[in-house]
């Protein structure tokens, strides 16, 4: 039987946040699967492999540190004025 070298994963990452989620396609070839394995390790397979590239391609980054910083600042102060009244 012929069976191609190579299989695409399509895998999308549901944050809960508005504007959708983009779907994302991780590409595998047949040299990660042993002889052996059951339909339960070619399914954990699978599941690891998007977890793997989630970790390795997804992160988030702040865009208002600055502000953060400052919020931080003042909110302490006012807190501060309160204990001390």
């Amino acid at each position: 039987m012929k069976v191609d070298n190579d299989f695409n994963i399509k895998w999308e990452v549901e944050d809960g946040y508005i504007g959708g989620n983009r779907p994302q396609t991780t590409a595998v070839d047949t040299d990660i699967l042993d002889d052996e394995m059951t339909d339960g390790e070619i399914a954990d397979l699978y599941e690891d492999i998007i977890v793997e590239e989630f970790m390795q391609n997804i992160s988030g980054y702040g865009t208002n540190r600055e502000k953060f910083i400052e919020w931080a600042k003042l909110a302490l102060e006012a807190r501060k004025e309160e204990d001390d009244e």
